[in-house]
């Protein structure tokens, strides 16, 4: 059975992403940093506590919830914690599944946001960070796909989370399971195909 690791896989997005893999036939862990989250998960094979930001530990995306501020008012803690969750994070996590990725010929996906191709006024931190998943990708598939790695960055717009709830936005929202299929699709290309970049707006933002 293939295997397959979803970082911050106990709610929201990941959670369906987790689902959408069951079904095709993948062993599935995930991991969270959330205690309450991984006790909860029980649809999966693995769930684990994990620091996004600890190197030495298997990297995991958190949903974090930035503070709503104009750029010139934002704390630098904030600045440096966002960062290091949402791209220090990830690229511990691309680095310590790299070379499982390239034995298996693998297939790693990053999920950043329609804030990383247009900017968010008040949530600068955030929109950054997004930004800075679409380059550290792009850098991940220059790199492994000569060794038959592939990646994907998914960019979507507003999500029906928590995150969601938090950001206080209105109109019709993405559902988890809208990026959930999207990994499907990209599952059920050949490997000839390579898609970078997914980018799903909603409706109401057009």
């Amino acid at each position: 059975m293939a295997g397959a690791l979803v970082t911050g896989g106990t709610r929201g997005i990941g959670l369906e992403c987790a689902r959408s893999l069951r079904r095709l036939g993948f062993g599935v862990a995930v991991c969270s940093r959330h205690p309450e989250d991984v006790t909860a998960a029980a649809e999966v094979e693995l769930a684990r506590v994990c620091d996004v930001t600890d190197r030495d530990a298997v990297g995991a995306l958190a949903d974090v919830l930035t503070e709503r501020a104009l750029l010139a008012d934002t704390p630098a803690d904030v600045w440096e914690s966002t960062l290091r969750v949402n791209v220090v994070g990830v690229a511990n996590t691309l680095a310590a599944a790299t070379p499982h990725l390239r034995r298996s010929r693998g297939y790693a996906f990053v999920i950043s946001s329609i804030a990383g191709h247009e900017g968010m006024a008040e949530f600068g931190a955030y929109s950054t960070s997004k930004w800075g998943l679409r380059g550290l990708t792009r850098t991940f598939i220059q790199e492994e796909a000569p060794r038959g790695v592939r990646a994907t960055v998914i960019s979507p717009g507003l999500v029906d989370t928590r995150m969601g709830d938090a950001a206080g936005f209105g109109g019709e929202r993405l559902r988890p399971s809208d990026v959930a299929a999207t990994v499907e699709w990209c599952l059920a290309l050949s490997p000839a195909a390579l898609v970078r970049e997914v980018v799903l707006e909603r409706m109401a933002a057009v």
